[in-house]
């Protein structure tokens, strides 16, 4: 009888969580009365790697994000036009970063719809061409059309106002489904909401109501592992972090810019030499932060050559730090068996080079078989896990990086806070 009583006891409190997450969102896509035959802006996550014309499967997964809502406005007789970017253009045209070769996965991923490119943008002055305006008038109810990477133009980084204004004086209706640059500034994202009808997009909606679930009171031992190249974007989570988390553990060249902070010598490792003073301000001794018990080395050259196994102590001058060891594997392998919530973001070397990629992969495999909620997110970190196919295994798999570390910090994301403010 009393187990009858708890599991609905446990029932209701999961319930009232997400309703509560629910409350606080801004209005979303299906509160939307009519859109049929209007143009719906709908800022997608297109920021994907496209090798030799190809798109691995498990990058796809950031546009597949936006299927529900590009569905629920194409069966509601929406003329849909897709913005997003590819890397860090920085305002210019550049042939390697276009998103025409995203179209066939766009058609792939919405299938029997009529999928429309062009490959101008606003360009001038951050103005609406001739030909961009004709072709979005050409787009008929139940449509898609896709522009050009919108980086490409100054104004978006700089969100400019006028640019923002001649963009959403063209549509109708503005729809963010784009988790991943919800932490950005930009025209695209606070922008263009602030001159039109602006939602939330269903992909953004789902993504935000799970990590209010499972993070908003994480079950304990929440155990927190961050990796990847740059520590000063990441100073804020950890100090945040370590406020909340029983487990802290470090790799890449994070935890090599700690190492340093140290006082370990870590030869020619990539580092942030120039946040050495703030990182010092951390608690270093902090019994929750774990950082590399032995790592894998190699001699930095084109090739890195002639590499081998040390403790963190023992890297020689010319040498650089590429993976995480198998002690530093076996325990952290031993501290995630262990816990009952795991958010991961950054991988623990360089994963791209296959020689360098066994203690990602060790972590992969242990993050995946453990009995705990299991969050992840980074492209880095999902073309990792994805590359094993353990994505499945994943109980959220987040398309932000930057954007998920700013919400773990508690910050208010001004993408969001953009569509709360209509």
């Amino acid at each position: 009888m009393y187990e009858y009583y708890f599991v609905v006891y446990i029932t209701i409190f999961l319930v009232s969580k997400i309703a509560h997450a629910k409350k606080h969102l801004p209005m979303q896509l299906t509160d939307l009365v009519n859109v049929r035959g209007k143009l719906v802006w709908v800022r997608a996550n297109m920021d994907i790697p496209v090798t030799h014309g190809r798109v691995a499967s498990y990058d796809r997964l950031r546009l597949e994000r936006n299927a529900d809502t590009v569905q629920w406005l194409i069966r509601h007789g929406a003329r849909v036009v897709l913005l997003g970017h590819r890397g860090r253009p920085r305002g210019r045209r550049n042939a390697n970063l276009s998103l025409q070769p995203l179209v066939p996965v766009i058609k792939r991923i919405f299938p029997g719809t009529s999928i429309g490119w062009h490959g101008n943008v606003w360009y001038r002055h951050g103005h609406i061409t001739t030909a961009a305006e004709t072709f979005l008038d050409s787009i008929l109810p139940g449509e898609v059309g896709v522009l050009e990477n919108i980086r490409f133009i100054p104004e978006e980084k700089e969100n400019d106002r006028e640019f923002a204004r001649s963009v959403a004086q063209h549509g109708d209706i503005y729809v963010q489904d784009a988790f991943s640059v919800c932490h950005r500034v930009s025209a695209s994202t606070v922008g263009i909401p602030r001159y039109t009808q602006a939602v939330m997009g269903k992909g953004l909606a789902r993504e935000l109501v799970q990590l209010e679930k499972y993070l908003a009171c994480p079950r304990h031992p929440y155990v927190a592992m961050v990796g990847g190249a740059k520590i000063s974007t990441k100073l804020g989570l950890l100090q945040h972090i370590l406020t909340q988390a029983d487990q802290v553990l470090l790799g890449g060249a994070l935890a090599n810019t700690i190492l340093q902070a140290q006082g370990v010598a870590i030869g020619r490792s990539l580092a942030e030499p120039k946040v050495l003073r703030t990182v010092k301000k951390l608690k270093l001794t902090n019994k929750k932060l774990h950082v590399p018990l032995d790592v894998v080395v190699a001699e930095k050259n084109s090739t890195y050559h002639h590499s081998r196994i040390c403790a963190v102590g023992n890297v020689r001058k010319r040498e650089r730090i590429l993976d995480i060891g198998p002690e530093t594997v076996a325990l952290y392998s031993t501290i995630l068996d262990n816990a009952k919530t795991i958010v991961w973001n950054g991988p623990m070397g360089f994963f791209e080079d296959a020689r360098f990629a066994k203690g990602t992969r060790a972590i992969g495999r242990a993050v995946s078989t453990v009995h705990a909620t299991t969050i992840i997110g980074g492209g880095e970190t999902i073309a990792a896990v994805g590359a094993q196919r353990r994505l499945q295994d994943m109980t959220v798999v987040s398309v932000g990086g930057g954007a998920l570390l700013a919400w773990l910090e508690g910050k208010q994301l001004p993408g969001i806070r953009a569509l709360m403010k209509k």
